[in-house]
């Protein structure tokens, strides 16, 4: 909690200063901020409504996320209107996630008998996604120019390979002809 009074009390003291330079006072930050979270909650009632009336199961979250996310892309939302309140969401983020790491502590000994399943596992599925994520960027990033120059290039690579093949057969023909 003290790490989203220290975001709220920045962003207080960065967007307030004196009146006479136009700066916006304590009540008008503290309005915006609200209305930064009023914004991000009605994105995320929408989201939980659409979701409860879907044939199949989906998170509202999600929905409300993606809901946020076409209004402020369509600049129908700007986005000042929900970054302070964003700021201090984030900052809290951390938060979220210590009730899950204290969980995992009470199956200690679980995870200890099946550690190299979990690191095989997780090795593996990182070099798994590395691989499919850079090769598809490499496809869709690769210009017509430059997918022709690849392909002609493995065509000469493969000819060069059945040239190799040809005289590696042809070879001890030679020799046993010379021996004679």
């Amino acid at each position: 909690m003290g790490l989203l009074c220290d975001k709220l009390q920045i962003i207080m003291t960065e967007t307030v200063s004196s009146p006479a330079s136009g700066a916006r006072s304590r009540i008008a930050v503290a309005l915006a901020l609200l209305q930064g979270f009023l914004i991000i909650l009605l994105c995320l009632f929408a989201g939980k409504l659409i979701a409860a009336y879907l044939p199949f199961v989906f998170p509202g979250t999600i929905i409300g996320l993606f809901i946020l996310f076409l209004l402020l892309n369509m600049k129908i939302l700007p986005v000042s209107r929900v970054m302070d309140a964003g700021a201090v969401l984030m900052a809290g983020m951390p938060l979220f996630y210590i009730p899950a790491a204290t969980g995992i502590v009470e199956y200690l000994p679980e995870l200890r008998e099946s550690l190299p399943v979990i690191l095989v596992s997780v090795v593996l599925g990182v070099v798994l996604i590395i691989l499919g994520t850079g090769g598809t960027f490499q496809y869709l990033a690769e210009t017509p120019q430059e997918k022709a120059r690849r392909k002609n290039l493995f065509r000469r690579a493969r000819n060069i390979r059945a040239l190799r093949r040809e005289r590696a057969a042809a070879a001890p023909e030679n020799r046993g002809a010379g021996h004679d």
